[in-house]
C-alpha cells in the first residue's frame, strides 16, 4: 500500500512532482535499497512524462543523479531506471540537449556498471 501511496505521488501531474519526489526520498518509511521503494518513487517519476520531460531539465538531472546512485549498488534496478530516457530520439531539441547532457555524465561514470552503461549508450546511438 505505501508503494502504490509513493507511486501514486510520483506520478501526479499536478504541482511540482520532481520537489514531491525529493521529500518522498527523506520520509522514514522510504528506504533506498529497497527495490520497490525505488520503482515506486524514482522509476514512477521517471514515467511522468509531463513533469519528468519539463523543459527546465531538472527531471534529467534527477534521475540521472539516482541512476549513479543506485547503480552503486543494484545495477539491475538502475538499468530499469535507465529505461526512462529511451524517448531521447522523439524529444524537441531542447529537450535533447538537456537530456543528452545527463545521458553523456552517466556514460563517463567511472565504474559503471555494463547494464545501465549499455541502455545509456545504446540510448545516445539512437539519436
Amino acid at each position: 500500500v505505501r508503494n502504490k501511496w509513493f507511486s501514486a505521488q510520483a506520478s501526479s501531474r499536478v504541482g511540482d512532482s520532481l520537489n514531491r519526489v525529493e521529500q518522498l526520498l527523506e520520509v522514514p518509511e522510504f528506504d533506498f535499497t529497497n527495490p520497490n521503494n525505488i520503482r515506486a518513487v524514482i522509476g514512477a517519476f521517471g514515467a511522468n512524462t509531463t513533469r519528468f520531460h519539463e523543459i527546465c531539465g531538472e527531471g534529467y538531472h534527477f534521475m540521472a543523479d539516482q541512476i549513479l546512485a543506485v547503480d552503486a549498488f543494484n545495477s539491475n534496478i538502475a538499468s530499469g531506471l535507465a529505461l526512462s530516457f529511451r524517448k531521447y530520439a522523439k524529444l524537441d531539441a531542447k529537450r535533447q540537449a538537456l537530456m543528452k547532457v545527463q545521458l553523456e555524465r552517466i556514460v563517463a561514470q567511472e565504474g559503471l556498471s555494463k547494464d545501465v552503461y549499455e541502455i545509456i549508450s545504446k540510448t545516445l546511438d539512437n539519436k
